[in-house]
């Protein structure tokens, strides 16, 4: 696939996830254990296109357990790419 193509694609999926919006308070809604909550903040602050991979990574792999709820996961689920 070359490259504009796996561009246009990912603005895709910014335009078919755009519906989703991270809810208020989402650092207030995940676990205080570790340091999720202050992960959450920076994602919570930071747009969407612009948060870092380590940000994401750590998110990644609490989502949906510990750091918000499948909505939430949605809202991130472009920025995957």
């Amino acid at each position: 696939m070359n490259k504009i193509i796996l561009e246009n694609e990912i603005k895709n999926l910014y335009k078919i996830f755009k519906k989703y919006k991270l809810k208020p308070n989402f650092h207030q809604r995940c676990s205080s254990v570790g340091n999720r909550q202050e992960i959450a903040k920076i994602l919570e602050c930071t747009p969407l296109e612009q948060i870092q991979v380590d940000e994401l990574a750590f998110y990644c792999f609490k989502a949906t357990y510990t750091m918000g709820d499948e909505d939430d996961l949605k809202y991130f689920l472009p920025r995957f790419w």
